[in-house]
C-alpha cells in the first residue's frame, strides 16, 4: 500500500513540474543587491536601496540583464536634468524567430507614483539575432529627480500571445544639467 501512495505522489509531483515548464513567468531583470516584490497592478516593486546616477559622467547601470514582458528598476535619483541612456539589446535567443520586437522605456517620477508626460522612446529590432545600439535622452524637467526606468518588450507585429524577451548589453547613463 505504502509503494502505491507514493507512486501516486511522484505522478501527481512530474505532472506539476511538467505543466510549470508551458506555464509563461514574468521575468524581471536582475538587479544586484535588491530582493523585490510585485504591487497590486502587476509591476515590479524594489526594494533594495536607492542609486544615483552622477553628473557629467558615464556610470554603468549594469552589463547584462534579460527583460520578458517588462521590468521597472529600483529608485535612481539623478543628479543633473538631462539623462541620457545608452545600451545595445537584441531580441532573447528564446524569442528568436518569432517576428520582430520592440522596446519602449518610460520615466516614472518616484515620488509621485507617476510617468512623467513625453518621456517614453522605442526602438524596433527584427526577428533576426542583431544587436540594435540604441541612445535615448530625456528632459526630467529638474535636477535631483527620483526616477524608476520602465521598460516594456512587445512584439511589432501581430500578438503572438506570448510575453517577449530582450537582452541588454553595456547599459549606461550619462546625466548633464
Amino acid at each position: 500500500m505504502k509503494k502505491k501512495s507514493l507512486f501516486h505522489i511522484a505522478t501527481i509531483m512530474s505532472l506539476v513540474m511538467l505543466l510549470n515548464i508551458f506555464n509563461n513567468v514574468n521575468v524581471f531583470a536582475k538587479d544586484s543587491n535588491s530582493t523585490s516584490t510585485m504591487t497590486s497592478d502587476n509591476e515590479i516593486m524594489p526594494m533594495s536601496g536607492e542609486e544615483t546616477l552622477p553628473l557629467n559622467k558615464w556610470y554603468t547601470i549594469s552589463t547584462h540583464f534579460e527583460v520578458t514582458n517588462n521590468n521597472l528598476t529600483r529608485i535612481k535619483t539623478v543628479k543633473g536634468r538631462y539623462l541620457t541612456l545608452k545600451f545595445s539589446w537584441m531580441i532573447a535567443t528564446d524569442d528568436a524567430g518569432i517576428g520582430g520586437a520592440k522596446i519602449t522605456v518610460k520615466i516614472k517620477d518616484a515620488s509621485t507614483g507617476k510617468y512623467i508626460n513625453g518621456l517614453v522612446k522605442t526602438s524596433k529590432a527584427s526577428d533576426k539575432w542583431i544587436l540594435v545600439p540604441v541612445e535615448m535622452k530625456f528632459d526630467l524637467g529638474k535636477a535631483n529627480r527620483k526616477i524608476q526606468i520602465f521598460t516594456d518588450v512587445s512584439s511589432t507585429g501581430e500578438v503572438n500571445g506570448k510575453y517577449r524577451s530582450a537582452e541588454f548589453y553595456n547599459y549606461q547613463s550619462h546625466v548633464t544639467n
